[in-house]
């Protein structure tokens, strides 16, 4: 086993160990980030709550990705939500944690014009998964300068 592995072990255990506390320092920073890249405090109680009990499952869990389902209108409790045109009556929220135990959270709606409500369920689970990790990396692009003056 590698050190890396080693210490991504390590941080899972802490988090698994210590989930109350990396759930309440996680919804008190939590953000919501738009399409367009702009940034939203999570302020809204319902959102938070449902960000803090998922939190909660994800660490509890050994910091796997975690999927919870949602209607739509806890949906809409945060910040910057837009339904795409076509969506169904549920929602999923996905959480991921990468090595360095930095989290995150996607959403994706379960699409209405899929018939089999076991295909729509699957979709919208990975469409979750998929959000999380991009905005993963947004925030891992925004820590990184872009560029900067040579001479």
């Amino acid at each position: 086993m590698t050190n890396q592995q080693e210490q991504f072990r390590a941080i899972r255990k802490y988090l698994k160990k210590n989930a109350e506390r990396a759930a309440d320092v996680g919804v008190r920073g939590a953000t919501s980030i738009r399409q367009n890249g702009g940034i939203l405090r999570v302020t809204d109680t319902v959102a938070r709550t449902i960000l803090r009990q998922a939190l909660l499952s994800h660490y509890r869990g050994g910091s796997q990705p975690t999927t919870v389902r949602l209607s739509i209108e806890e949906l809409k409790a945060f910040p910057g939500t837009e339904l795409p045109e076509f969506h169904g009556n549920q929602a999923w929220l996905a959480i991921v944690t990468n090595a360095d135990g930095v989290s995150s959270y996607g959403f994706a709606t379960e699409f209405a014009t899929l018939s089999d409500p076991a295909l729509r369920e699957a979709a919208a689970k990975a469409a979750a998964q998929w959000n999380a990790c991009l905005s993963m990396a947004r925030q891992t692009l925004a820590s990184r300068p872009a560029g900067g003056r040579l001479c």
